[in-house]
């Protein structure tokens, strides 16, 4: 989806696809296909992908299938505006104008979302998206496990004891 949307864009900007897997081969023929060679870059997995994120003009999230995009909270996290499909979580990651919404599927309405971004025509709150991003820092996801793990223990404690 995002290949094609940036196919559509009158003067698509540098972009870094990160990740790696079984569709690759098919997305570099569809980047060669489009011209689109000397503007998109595979740059694979990455250990940290916020060094690809941070600066960023916007970062895209064109899922088919997304419960919680951790890509999409690190960018925000990051104060990058980000753009995404509107499937299964990602419209209550990115609602409140945390970010801007796509039908799913539409490399139209994807491509136009990119260019308003880019364009600066497109405002998320970007204070809110860093705010909504804190709640999932890894000490405050740790801590909260941690928390579920002592709970859990403790229940299956008193579970074990006879009744009095």
């Amino acid at each position: 989806m995002l290949v094609e949307a940036l196919g559509l864009l009158e003067d698509p900007p540098p972009t870094f696809l990160l990740g790696d897997g079984e569709l690759r081969a098919a997305l570099e023929h569809q980047v060669a296909g489009l011209g689109l060679g000397d503007v998109v870059r595979f740059s694979g997995w990455q250990p940290y992908p916020e060094r690809f994120v941070v600066g960023a003009s916007v970062h895209v999230v064109p899922s088919r299938h997304d419960a919680w995009s951790q890509s999409a909270v690190l960018a925000m996290g990051l104060g990058v505006p980000v753009v995404g499909a509107a499937v299964e979580g990602l419209p209550d990651t990115l609602g409140g104008r945390r970010g801007v919404l796509v039908p799913a599927e539409d490399p139209r309405a994807l491509a136009g979302a990119i260019g308003a971004v880019l364009a600066g025509l497109c405002e998320s709150d970007l204070d809110a998206a860093r705010a909504y991003a804190r709640r999932f820092t890894a000490e405050r996801v740790a801590a909260r496990y941690a928390s579920m793990y002592r709970a859990l223990a403790g229940a299956g404690r008193a579970a074990d004891r006879p009744a009095a």
